[in-house]
């Protein structure tokens, strides 16, 4: 048999400088070796995840936009009004099932309504697409959150908290990615292929990243499936009871509940501004998915670079910055409520909630019981959250029909920012205070 040394040894010497590249890069993101398999395949599976949602986002703006922020509003109130009927049919799921069966269940019921409503809009007739518009607008909420939260739960189930503060920022980062070619997709085929085709993708994405959260659970040791794979217990209604019991939940609650009104009132000026300046709804998909790709650029800096060194530094700082930001914004806004405001405001301060926020988040519910990951965290990331868009979006609706200009809204948030950045440190400090406990009592 010929053979060539030297070829060999050249496919060697490729071989290990391949296997160095990886190695560097992994001990650059502080990956350890028993980490990375799991670890790889949380990335991969939050990038199709936030790939497909961002396919999805400029169409629920461009279709929610049609009717100006009183019709968003109601939009946002009848989504809190879905959320109090889902959340404990949910959790329910959680109690009664495993991970491994519960999680399949949730995302192949949204995908199955991803592939109704691309036929709705292709094949019904145009008098009735406003209510098909409504709806999609009240349904993409209410998926983004549970996807989302659901996503986030199984993360901080499966990572201790010294490996979220360390690997958390490099997963968002991850599904950033993902969201920067979903939203580069969606501005570039939005138009040729149109909205209902545009739907049929995300769908897709969505069967891909359940074969990948199945790789994960793959990943896990014996001790971990035994430990993380049985069913949660409890009632349905458990995460609202523990919610109100505990100190601790409570003050994550109040954060997403000030992240929300601030979120949902910069949220509502946007589509103000952006309805005015482009009308037609094509036009709109395509300026929402080129700031969707302009938030996600800053994002995945954020996430690669900042988070993880930022929350091993000081986790009540990490906190602190998407407050200050939004205080920042609020007095930009102020004085100047304008298109060239609010672009740079969104832009900046959804970058900080993807790109520090979310990851400190997700270490937050690490250092809580495993049915409060699920049952609580949900309640929090959907209840809390879509309670506090339906009331500051009533608010600023009253305010707008009394005459009360938009700047002096603004004006009216900068207060509530700083009492945030307050809640903020504080949380911080109670996170880490709770960590050091789960630390010792694991120890003895």
């Amino acid at each position: 048999m010929n053979s060539d040394p030297n070829k060999s040894l050249e496919v060697g010497d490729n071989e290990a400088a391949d296997a160095g590249w990886i190695q560097t890069a992994f001990r650059f993101v502080q990956v350890r070796p028993d980490e990375r398999v799991p670890f790889s395949w949380a990335c991969v599976w939050f990038a199709t995840l936030l790939g497909g949602y961002y396919m999805v986002r400029p169409v629920r703006d461009a279709l929610g936009s049609v009717g100006g922020g009183k019709e968003l509003n109601w939009l946002f109130s009848a989504v809190f009004i879905t959320m109090l009927i889902v959340v404990p049919l949910y959790s329910q799921l959680v109690s009664r099932f495993r991970r491994r069966i519960f999680v399949p269940i949730v995302y192949r019921f949204l995908m199955s309504h991803l592939l109704l409503f691309a036929l709705a809009l292709k094949f019904l007739d145009a008098s009735l697409q406003l209510y098909v518009a409504r709806v999609f607008f009240v349904w993409v909420s209410v998926y983004v959150l549970f996807a989302m939260s659901l996503f986030w739960s199984v993360m901080a189930d499966s990572f201790s908290s010294d490996q979220g503060k360390r690997l958390f920022g490099i997963i968002a980062g991850c599904g950033t990615m993902g969201a920067l070619l979903g939203s580069a997709f969606a501005g570039y085929v939005a138009k040729p292929i149109g909205i209902a085709n545009l739907l049929l993708f995300p769908a897709l994405l969505m069967e891909i990243g359940l074969w990948c959260y199945r790789r994960l659970e793959a990943s896990r040791t014996e001790s971990q499936v035994a430990a993380q794979q049985l069913a949660t217990g409890g009632n349905p209604f458990a995460g609202f009871l523990h919610v109100l019991k505990s100190p601790y939940l409570l003050s994550i609650c109040g954060y997403i509940l000030l992240t929300a009104l601030c979120g949902t009132s910069l949220y509502l000026t946007q589509a103000n501004i952006l309805n005015e300046t482009y009308p037609d709804p094509d036009a709109r998909v395509a300026v929402f998915a080129w700031i969707d790709f302009s938030v996600q650029s800053l994002t995945v800096a954020l996430q690669l670079i900042v988070a993880g060194y930022l929350m091993k530094f000081s986790l009540p700082l990490t906190l602190a910055v998407l407050p200050t930001m939004y205080l920042l914004s609020f007095v930009a806004l102020g004085f100047y409520p304008t298109f060239w405001a609010i672009v740079p405001a969104v832009v900046v301060t959804r970058a900080v909630v993807y790109g520090i926020t979310v990851p400190a988040q997700g270490v937050l519910f690490t250092v809580v019981s495993r049915e409060d990951k699920y049952k609580a965290k949900n309640v929090i990331d959907t209840v809390v959250t879509r309670g506090g868009d339906a009331v500051v979006g009533q608010l600023r609706d009253q305010l707008k029909t009394a005459g009360v200009a938009m700047s002096v809204v603004s004006w009216a948030m900068v207060p509530v920012a700083v009492i945030w950045v307050g809640l903020a440190w504080m949380l911080g400090c109670n996170g880490l205070k709770r960590a050091g406990q789960q630390s010792v009592t694991s120890a003895e």
